[in-house]
């Protein structure tokens, strides 16, 4: 699986506004991650990859999931608690309004 986190990445060392990624693992498994730099390029970026699950014949139930809603723009927590930072998923406390690893971009 192409993890959010890895696919965030590379759009950011990449310079990039938008990313879709498709792979196939050793036992031919195939994979698609999206990630935009804004809610708006998220939105094309899943929309773009719905046209490459499309093409490549994926169930449709697959295709027009949201896109995970972000907190704020400087963690990596979503609604659903979980953290993308860490390789292990971690739940946020609900009464906290950002994780004990949040640090400002400027």
């Amino acid at each position: 699986m192409i993890s959010i986190k890895s696919a965030k990445k590379i759009r950011e060392d990449l310079k990039l506004t938008h990313i879709v990624i498709y792979g196939i693992d050793e036992n031919g498994m195939q994979h698609i991650a999206t990630h935009g730099a804004s809610v708006k390029q998220a939105e094309q970026s899943r929309d773009l990859g719905d046209q490459l699950k499309v093409y490549l014949k994926w169930p449709e139930t697959t295709c027009g999931l949201p896109i995970l809603e972000r907190i704020c723009k400087n963690c990596e927590y979503n609604l659903l608690e979980e953290c993308f930072v860490n390789s292990k998923i971690e739940k946020r406390k609900s009464y906290t309004k950002a994780c004990e690893k949040f640090t400002p971009r400027c």
